[in-house]
């Protein structure tokens, strides 16, 4: 048998499964090489069995990826056996499945349900051209029906009585709110996967059926508590009726099907006798893989074509692969107990197998896996390390215990003492008082989490020092609440990351700011999103100017937005004038765009007249925030092109598809090969390895959600639809005894599902593994066991293994912590405000509860460096620049050349001759040598290497014979940018300790300022000598130079950014107990292969100081070109706004 295993590449336990005679149910362990028996076992049926044709199987995979994956597979391995093949027939009989492979059976269930329709329209009544409507579209338009299907019920003055029970006991913000819409949403969806017809819903949900279980629950004055949820819950049933008959005239018009469609269809047409006795016939083999994620109706389709009709499973007709541990997709209806019985089934007459041998870690984390999981997970398959290959010794796996945070009683206090003070308009300053309380109680949570996030940091350095590169590392999460904690963190310490599966980009500012503008623009009621809009750099609104315009506008009710914000100006001071007046104007005119543009001509609008491309391209890391608008952008266009919705609709869009980014089955690895840390949660990770895997979060609650999120209605296939019972506006899940039941079936249900969540996520490890959270007791106060977190359950598991979990090294987490995190005063400005008061609000939602927790204050100015140098050049051309948003050549003067060109021809003789613009040769220069760095090329041949690749990334944008023409000068730039490095490094000494590449700043222009000024630092070198330190800061410079005497004159332009680096150097970097002897900066002129050495005493600083606060606050200050005079000189001849200027 060994040799057998060895013929098909196999070990020995994969050659059971391989027994093509016999049906077979394969359990399969984490990394055991399922994907590989799959193939093994479809490659055998093509070759082994007479007369097989390649339509005969069909092989059933989880995504459309892994379809792929798997006919490459079997591509390769036909390829294999061609090439040793020595008979001519069977290598003909070979070719012939080589090129059959792309029309193979081969797909996801939904992709081959897709295929029985339309192979049987006629039999369905259904249009063979149909389209599959993705899952995200068909919420959206969902949730546009679902409130049209309230609005309709609700106004029928024949169940009005019905109406206001359900009024009466869940207040109307449940209906306001969007609760009552998503409850019924939420039961529609369940009615659907469980394959069950409106009607039977209806009998479900009915008195008469639940009656007899009520009885024998004993519930005092049952007719009282009883009846009138049981109208609430017809009523409910009532919504869900007319939302399926408009979905399904939705559907039509569109000649849409969605992928419960496709099953509900396939089974029907499967009940017919005679089609499903044809396709029994072709489909003599069926292979399911990911098997436990499978949910009943697929099942039932499943079993249709694989049992004959005595009920029996012809032998070797019917092989299925799956890992019930591995189980994670709960919340869509699968179900792994179905792959259980399924496997019951096949056992009956075939066999279940088991794959255990794991291929992907070392042996110290299969044994503390083992170890752990054993505890947890019933039944439960032991991995093993496999005897046929050499054994992975070594690896670690490590709990890092985080210090407990103090608890504070006040928490709960303080918010409800801010809930009660919104509904009082009479109490601002208490208000006020609480906010600062309850901004104290959570900056402690944002405190934690960054002790988490350094630890991250930390143990990611040491994984480097002990050989491990960043792109080995993944950290995986269980949710994105602490994301943006973990990347400040990651970018403080320079480790380069990437965020994988669409989960950071709904979380970051620039897009939630311009999303909150466009969700106000599209409706005037939404304030809460007004107050984000206004709080952002869009308008640089401070907390306190908030305050004063919302606590104005509650005062004038009669008055609009727009009117209010004109008026409040008599109540401000200049500089908040200013930006009440821009806001004014800004949202004046976007008033006036409302109903007549599609969803990204309204988006691009809003850019346009809040001119928000520049402010992006003005912050730090600008180019990146800029691009994430541009998929913005994007995603509106794919939204218009299909035709489906109006413009308001986007943001519901949005909402639907950041849902569906974080529970993404797969994460799109388009940056696997890049040198960074990845970043994904655990649902995208399944499938994937990585060498080291972090686990952080350990003590974050499981069941939060499901414990404060009570639904209004819990479905059942017993009892239908049923509500939470609610008196007095309090809700009590043990009011209603079928909702206590089956509610504590869901939480139950909850943590078995994480206990498969945190074993998918520990089991990507190949060589190193940690666990990261604060220390935690698995038993509550009354003696009860409570698995409600990762770390509970891994205390637990410890406890049942006498103490420990093989393996398992523990440490204290104040081991990586070097520096101590600062806190810093609560002040007025750190508060989330009113927001809930404003759209009237009875509690403080979710979201601002974060906000809260992670909020950045915004400054009430900012402004960049490359503003300053414009506006000391010339502030007229700052105005038609900055102001006026006339941006000739380039978006943000990245190389900082203070000298725009007023032709082509004059444009195309001072730069070059390929008409590659000096923004553009900059960015490709500064990315060239940012590389170098980062991977310590010194040598010319690798420089140049590291150039071409770089330049090929810039390929789509540019002529060929503009590259060519760009890489000759950009092999000149390098050898002269070799050639400065070698002679500033003999004049430098001491030891250099670090190279920060480019470095961010943002900082205030003196001290107290609410004016910042931000911008990006080439280089920074810090060297050492004895007890001091000297910082050097490098800036390249790719201006044309045609003799030495240019270079004095860019020295004198650029000195005053060189001197603004030099403050911000001195401001933000520590010396851990070292003295500061010297700063000094160096402009590398890379065109003529020369630098220069600039220094600066204290009272040049002052003066820039002064300088810039006097600059900054006029062009503040300021609105009008005649503010803006014309520093009139030489230059004027060649800018290409003097005819502006005249």
């Amino acid at each position: 048998m060994k040799d057998k295993g060895l013929e098909y590449g196999v070990n020995k336990e994969q050659y059971e499964t391989l027994d093509i005679s016999k049906n077979i149910a394969v359990r399969a362990g984490a990394g055991s090489g399922k994907t590989r028996v799959l193939s093994k076992r479809y490659l055998r049926l093509l070759m082994e069995v007479p007369d097989i044709n390649i339509k005969n199987i069909v092989a059933i995979t989880f995504t459309e990826k892994a379809a792929l994956e798997m006919k490459e597979r079997i591509r390769n391995a036909v390829i294999q056996e061609m090439k040793k093949e020595t008979n001519a027939q069977k290598k003909q009989g070979l070719e012939h499945i080589r090129d059959s492979i792309t029309l193979a059976n081969i797909s996801t269930i939904h992709g081959f349900c897709s295929k029985l329709i339309r192979e049987n329209f006629y039999h369905l009544g259904v249009d063979p051209y149909f389209k599959v409507i993705e899952e995200y579209d068909r919420e959206t338009n969902l949730r546009r029906l679902v409130e049209e299907a309230i609005d309709y019920i609700f106004s029928k003055e024949e169940i009005s009585d019905e109406v206001n029970t359900l009024l009466e006991m869940y207040t109307s913000n449940a209906i306001i709110g969007g609760e009552l819409a998503n409850s019924i949403l939420e039961m529609y969806n369940k009615i659907r996967e469980k394959g069950l017809n409106i009607t039977e819903a209806y009998r479900l949900t009915s008195l008469t059926n639940k009656l007899d279980f009520l009885n024998r629950s004993k519930i005092e004055n049952v007719e009282s508590i009883i009846v009138p949820l049981n109208i609430v819950e017809i009523l409910a049933h009532q919504i869900i009726k007319k939302l399926d008959a408009e979905y399904k005239r939705f559907k039509n018009e569109n000649n849409l099907l969605d992928f419960n469609d496709l099953e509900l269809l396939t089974d029907k047409l499967l009940e017919d006798e005679k089609v499903r006795e044809r396709y029994r016939n072709i489909y003599r083999f069926i292979l399911v893989d990911e098997a436990q994620d499978i949910n009943e109706l697929q099942k039932r389709i499943i079993y249709k074509l694989a049992v004959d009709a005595n009920g029996n499973i012809q032998p070797g007709k019917l092989f299925i692969v799956g890992d019930h541990k591995q189980s994670i997709y709960g919340f869509r209806g699968t179900d792994y107990k179905i792959f259980d019985r399924i496997c019951q089934d096949v056992g009956e007459k075939g066999e279940v197998k088991l794959l255990s041998n794991c291929y992907r870690s070392t042996s110290q984390i299969i044994n503390t896996i083992n170890s752990l999981f054993s505890k947890l997970i019933e039944p439960y398959e032991a991995l093993k390390v496999p005897d046929d290959r050499e054994i992975k010794n070594g690896g670690r796996t490590e709990l890092i215990l985080l210090e407990k945070p103090v608890e504070d009683s006040s928490q709960n206090k303080a918010w409800d003492e801010v809930k009660s003070l919104l509904k009082d308009d009479g109490k601002q300053e208490e208000l006020k008082r609480s906010l600062l309380e309850l901004g104290r109680v959570e900056k402690l949570k944002v405190e934690n989490d960054n002790i988490q996030s350094l630890v991250i940091a930390k143990r990611i350095e040491k994984l480097l020092d002990q050989g491990f590169n960043y792109k080995d590392i993944a950290i995986l999460l269980r949710s994105r609440t602490h994301l943006s904690s973990i990347e400040n963190f990651l970018r403080k310490h320079k480790i380069p990351y990437s965020v994988l599966g669409g989960i950071g980009f709904w979380g970051r500012q620039e897009i939630i700011d311009i999303i909150n503008l466009y969700r106000f623009i599209v409706n005037s009621d939404d304030l809460t999103s007004l107050a984000g809009a206004l709080r952002s750099p869009i308008f640089s609104f401070d907390d306190k100017l908030l305050f004063e315009f919302f606590s104005f506008l509650r005062d004038q009710k009669e008055k609009g937005i727009v009117e209010s914000l004109h008026e409040l100006t008599s109540r401000c001071n200049a500089m908040d004038i200013e930006i009440i007046q821009r806001a004014h104007n800004i949202l004046t005119k976007l008033k006036r765009l409302k109903g007549f543009l599609s969803a990204h001509e309204l988006l691009y609008h809003i850019s346009e007249i809040t001119c928000y491309k520049q402010i992006l391209l003005t912050q730090v890391n600008g180019f990146q925030k800029y691009r994430n608008f541009e998929k913005l952008m994007t995603i509106a266009k794919e939204f218009d092109e299909k035709k489906l919705y109006k413009a308001r609709e986007f943001v519901t869009y949005l909402d639907v598809l950041e849902k569906h980014s974080f529970m993404e089955e797969e994460a799109l690895l388009d940056t696997e090969d890049s040198n960074a840390v990845k970043i994904l949660t655990i649902h995208s990770s399944k499938g994937l390895e990585f060498k080291a895997v972090i686990l952080p979060d350990m003590s974050k609650e499981l069941d939060w959600k499901a414990k404060r999120d009570k639904s209004l209605f819990i479905f059942s296939e017993d009892y239908g639809i049923t509500a939470i019972f609610s008196s007095g506006g309090e809700r009590s899940v043990e009011g209603n005894p079928l909702y206590n039941m089956y509610y504590n079936k869901e939480l139950e249900r909850e943590i078995e599902d994480s206990k498969r969540i945190f074993y998918v996520a520990a089991t990507r490890a190949e060589e190193f593994l940690a666990f990261i959270g604060e220390d935690q007791e698995y038993v509550d106060r009354k003696g009860n066991i409570k698995l409600n977190t990762f770390m509970r359950q891994l205390k637990y598991a410890m406890y049942m293994n006498d103490g420990n979990v093989e393996g398992l090294a523990t440490i204290e987490g104040s081991t990586f912590i070097a520096e101590k995190t600062i806190t810093k005063e609560i002040m007025i400005e750190d508060i989330d405000n009113l927001l809930n008061e404003i759209n009237g609000c009875d509690e403080v939602k979710p979201e601002y509860e974060k906000r809260i927790m992670q909020y950045d204050s915004p400054v009430s100015g900012m402004f960049s460096v490359s503003q300053y140098l414009k506006y000391l050049d010339c502030p007229r051309k700052y105005f038609y620049e900055y102001r006026a948003k006339l941006m000739v050549e380039t978006l943000e003067d990245t190389n900082g050349i203070g000298i725009s060109i007023k032709d082509n021809q004059i444009n195309e003789a001072l730069e070059n001759t390929y008409k590659i613009s000096a923004a553009e040769k900059g960015k490709i220069i500064h990315k060239v040598l940012e590389e170098m760095r980062l991977k310590g090329i010194s040598d010319k041949s690798e420089a140049y290497s590291q150039l071409a690749t770089v330049v090929t990334d810039y390929a789509a944008n540019f002529k060929k014979e503009q590259l060519e023409g760009f890489i000759n000068d950009g092999r000149r730039f390098i050898d002269n940018y070799l050639k400065i490095e070698k002679e500033l490094k003999n004049l430098l000494r001491g030891n250099k300790l670090k190279s920060f590449v480019e470095l961010g700043f943002r900082i205030p222009v003196t001290q107290g300022s609410r004016i910042m000024i931000n911008g990006i630092i080439d280089r920074l070198d810090v060297y050492e000598e004895g007890e001091f330190v000297d910082l050097c800061i490098i800036d390249y410079k790719t201006n044309v130079i045609r003799k030495s005497e240019d270079i004095e004159d860019r020295v004198n332009y650029y000195r005053p950014q060189m001197m603004i680096y030099s403050k911000a150097v001195r401001d933000l970097i520590k010396f851990n107990g070292k003295k500061l002897r010297s700063v000094c900066a160096y402009l590398y002129f890379l065109d003529y292969g020369e630098f220069r050495k600039l220094e600066f005493t204290q009272k040049e600083l002052d003066i820039l100081k002064r300088d810039m606060l006097d600059k900054i606050n006029r062009a503040f200050r300021f609105s009008g070109l005649e503010d803006f005079e014309c520093n009139k000189g030489k230059s004027c001849t060649l800018c290409v706004y003097s005819s502006l200027c005249l």
